[in-house]
Formats: C-alpha cells, sequence, structure tokens
C-alpha cells in the first residue's frame, strides 16, 4: 500500500467512511500520515451531555503532535435533542465529573495555562481560574485558538451563555498586537455561533410574565469579531445584545458573505441597516426578532428595519423574517394600542425584492395585520416566488381562532396564488406546537390542503418552536411535525 502515489491515496480517502479511517491506521503505518488528515478532518460532537474527556483526549493528541490541529477542517459542538419550552434555563451537564477528570490531563491544563499566558489574554487569570475549575467551555476555546486551517464551526447556543469566551478569543486573536500563538481563522468561511438558541421559558399568564427573568443575559463584547473574519461566507448567530457589531478600528466588510442567520436577535432595531449595508451580496437572510414582554415595542423603529432590508433587495434570493416576544405565554395576550399600526412600513414589502424565490413572513407583516380571509396575498407578493411560508408569531392575540383565520386566508387566496405566481410550488403554515392541538383545526387543514392541491401548489402545516427560517437552516428542528 506504501507504494501508491500520495495523489491517489487522497483520491481513494475521499470515498472511505470515517471508521475506515480508524482501521486503515491499525492496518499499516505507511499509511498515518494520509489517513491521520481525514480522521482530524472533521469533529462533530453532541453537546449535551457536554463530551469533557473527548475534548481533553484531542487536546493530548495535538499536543504529542501539533501539527494535528492543522488538520481540523470542521468542528461542530451542538446540541441536537429538543429542549422543551417548560424546562429552565439549565446549562447541559458534563458526562463525566470535570474535577475528577481533570486530574488525569495535568498535561492538557498546564498547557492550556501557557496558551493564555503567552498570548497575553486580558483577564488572564480569571480565565486561568476556569480552566483549573474544570470548565469546558474554557478548555473549547482554547483548542479554538489552536485551529489554523478552521473552514467551518458551529457552537451549541450555551457557548453564547456561559461570557462568550469563544467571541472574545476570536477577538483577541484578530486584533494586530495579538500573539502569533492564535489562530487568525483566514480559512474560516462558515460559522454558527448560538443558532440552536431555543424558545424562551414558557410564561403562565401574564400575572408573572412581568417577573420571569427572560433569555440569560450575555457578554456583548462576544458578538463583534464573528462579523470580521476574512473569508467568512456564511454566519448564523444568536445575537444576544443591544450594541452594533462594529469594533472601535472600524466597520468589518461583508462583501462576500452570501448568508445570514440572526436568531431570536434581540439588537436595536436602528441598528439593523448598519449590518445588512456591509452585505451587498447577501443571498440568503433570516431576521428573525425577539422583544422582551412589557419593557420594549416590537417595530417601534419598524422603519429602520424596512431600511436595512431595502439594501440588499436586489441580491436576496431566499428571505426569512420572524418576530416574537419573549417570554412566551399560553394565555391570550393583546397588543398594546396602536401597535397594529407599527405594520404599516412593511405594506408590499416582498414585492420590492426582484430575485426573491422562497419567502417565510409573519404573517401580520405580509398582510399588516389584515388576516381577514378576504385580504388579497398577490398584491403583497413577487410573483417570482416559489415557496411561501406564513409564521405565526407575532400574533394579535393568542387564541384558537388565529390559526383558522390563516388557513382560512391561504384557502381562499390559492387560485389568486396560482395565476400570480407560476411556479409557486409550495405553501406553509407555520405556528407553535401549541396552535394546531385544537383537534377542530384538522378539518380546516384538509380543505386548505385540498384547496391548494387543485391549483398544484403543496400544502403542509408545520409545528415547531418557530425557530430559524425552515429554508435558511440546514438543520431540522428535532421537535418539528408536519401535517
Amino acid at each position: 500500500m506504501a507504494s501508491l502515489p500520495s495523489d491517489c491515496w487522497l483520491i481513494i480517502l475521499k470515498h472511505l467512511e470515517r471508521e475506515d479511517y480508524r482501521s486503515l491506521l491499525l492496518a499499516s503505518k505507511s499509511t498515518h500520515p494520509f489517513v491521520e488528515s481525514f480522521l482530524f478532518r472533521e469533529i462533530a460532537w453532541e453537546w449535551r451531555p457536554i463530551p469533557f474527556r473527548k475534548i481533553l483526549l484531542l487536546f493530548r493528541a495535538i499536543l504529542q503532535k501539533p501539527e494535528r490541529a492543522s488538520h481540523i477542517q470542521h468542528l461542530s459542538l451542538l446540541s441536537h435533542q429538543s429542549v422543551s419550552t417548560m424546562d429552565e434555563w439549565e446549562l447541559p451537564i458534563c458526562e463525566v465529573d470535570p474535577n475528577e477528570e481533570l486530574l488525569g490531563f495535568q498535561d492538557v491544563l498546564r498547557q492550556a495555562q501557557t496558551i493564555v499566558k503567552t498570548a497575553h489574554f486580558p483577564d488572564a487569570e480569571t480565565w486561568i481560574g476556569t480552566l483549573e475549575s474544570g470548565n469546558p467551555y474554557s478548555f473549547v476555546f482554547i483548542l479554538l485558538s489552536q485551529l489554523l486551517n478552521l473552514q467551518s464551526l458551529r457552537l451549541d447556543y450555551s457557548f453564547v451563555w456561559q461570557s462568550g469566551l469563544p467571541g472574545l478569543m476570536l477577538q483577541h486573536a484578530l486584533s494586530s498586537s495579538s500573539s502569533p500563538l492564535l489562530s487568525k481563522f483566514r480559512l474560516l468561511r462558515d460559522v454558527d455561533y448560538g443558532g440552536n438558541i431555543r424558545r424562551d421559558k414558557l410564561s403562565d399568564g401574564p400575572d408573572v410574565i412581568d417577573d420571569e427573568p427572560g433569555y440569560p443575559q450575555c457578554n456583548p463584547q462576544q458578538f463583534p469579531a464573528w462579523f470580521y473574519l476574512l473569508s467568512l461566507r456564511s454566519l448564523t448567530i444568536w445575537l444576544r445584545t443591544k450594541q452594533g457589531v462594529e469594533l472601535p478600528d472600524g466597520p468589518p466588510n461583508l462583501s462576500r458573505l452570501q448568508s445570514l442567520i440572526l436568531a431570536r436577535a434581540t439588537i436595536q432595531e436602528t441598528k439593523i441597516p448598519e449590518i445588512l449595508s456591509l452585505a451587498p451580496h447577501l443571498e440568503t437572510l433570516h431576521l428573525g426578532m425577539a422583544y422582551r414582554w412589557g419593557e420594549e415595542r416590537a417595530l417601534s423603529n419598524g422603519p429602520f428595519i424596512v431600511q436595512g432590508l431595502d439594501s440588499i433587495r436586489e441580491s436576496v434570493t431566499n428571505l426569512s423574517i420572524g418576530i416574537e416576544w419573549f417570554p412566551p405565554t399560553t394565555c391570550d395576550v393583546l397588543l398594546h394600542e396602536g401597535e397594529e399600526e407599527l405594520t404599516r412600513p412593511f405594506d408590499g414589502l416582498i414585492t420590492r425584492f426582484p430575485k426573491v424565490r422562497s419567502v417565510e413572513i409573519t404573517a401580520n407583516l405580509l398582510v399588516v395585520c389584515s388576516t381577514d380571509p378576504s385580504t388579497d396575498l398577490t398584491s403583497v407578493l413577487s410573483d417570482q416566488v416559489e415557496q411561501l411560508c406564513l409564521r405565526m408569531d407575532y400574533e394579535t392575540v393568542y387564541w384558537d381562532d388565529w390559526g383558522k383565520r390563516i388557513l382560512d386566508l391561504v384557502t381562499n387566496n390559492a387560485p389568486k396564488l396560482r395565476s400570480h405566481m407560476p411556479g409557486l410550488r409550495r405553501v406553509c403554515v407555520r405556528g407553535w406546537s401549541r396552535v394546531w392541538s385544537n383537534p377542530r383545526t384538522s378539518q380546516r387543514i384538509d380543505l386548505t390542503r385540498a384547496a391548494c392541491a387543485q391549483e398544484g401548489i403543496h400544502f403542509e402545516v408545520i409545528s415547531d418552536q418557530l425557530s430559524n427560517g425552515i429554508w435558511t437552516e440546514t438543520r431540522i428542528c428535532p421537535e418539528r411535525r408536519i401535517r
């Protein structure tokens, strides 16, 4: 086997499964140089429970052979299992006791501490303390700093929640005065930083909703650096901040960015134009906005959102917009007086996107708070649309009739949609799972499906936690149900 040319080996290895790489490592020492690079190329581990021992083992493997760090191109540490909105905000637990496990990895601990000191991290003593306490998030951020050839990175939302160490490390690494020990992430193209953020914990009702803590507080300094990556093409991020994304050295250059997913962002509406105008070639956008119930007025600065969307309308083909309050509640909640009028700036917005093919939008924004079944959807949609999804967030009132009105709206518009949009092939109505819990809506769903089928349009109802747009995200929500 050793006599095969290296280019032949590379072609063969591209077609093998991961288990085959381990077998080849055991088969012959001559295959190690080729196989090891493929074995380390992609690291994808479940983050619930936290694989602390695997992290330490990977760190040690790199200490023993530093070139292994250059082999790692893709790293994913995500919680894939569904977390109910009834659950409290609790961190993932480690599959082993961190303090006990760390006793057998003192070499890893010492090297991690050395990197913090040598690279002159700010608040170094604090970070060294988190390493000594066996904080798995601290070890991951040090490990990340050594990955010179990383191309894609996906981190669980709990990384955002827990001090934002990866974002702080990245900002330090990208600064001109940072140590050469740290990666500059020049090849990092695809980033998901907390995009799997769950819906906030469900509130029992208006009487207690003001006392709910809402989303956990996060360090706002962790976010801007992600927008400054040199090769960034795709960014998914839980932008849990009220600040912008500009560092003191000047605005980022997002001219190469093609996909941007802002998951349940709490950024100020006035900051949206600053972000979107930096990405003139954006093709895919999910703008998910989250507002603290009782403290914020959704769309109070709606014209700024429209201004930001207008700046990218010539390039976007895949558009998703979501609006929600946190915490959510199961009780009937009316909008505040005059709040419905705040949707007016969005009237006809989708018709201004000449290239848009897939649209997912909050129903109230598309029809400007007029979900009467007689409303003409064709007047607010581009004739180029091929896929349409109406999101049932930002509801005027949380009642059973809400879902029925949306279904009737689609049923009555089915013939018009076909004549106005000849390429339309799929329509979805997407709501929080509780919306469809009433069995009386099943008959209406069947009627809507039949009306669409008669026009050659596939119709479905999707129940989930109303996360990122169904056509903008690459992962299917584990709790999603399709009817």
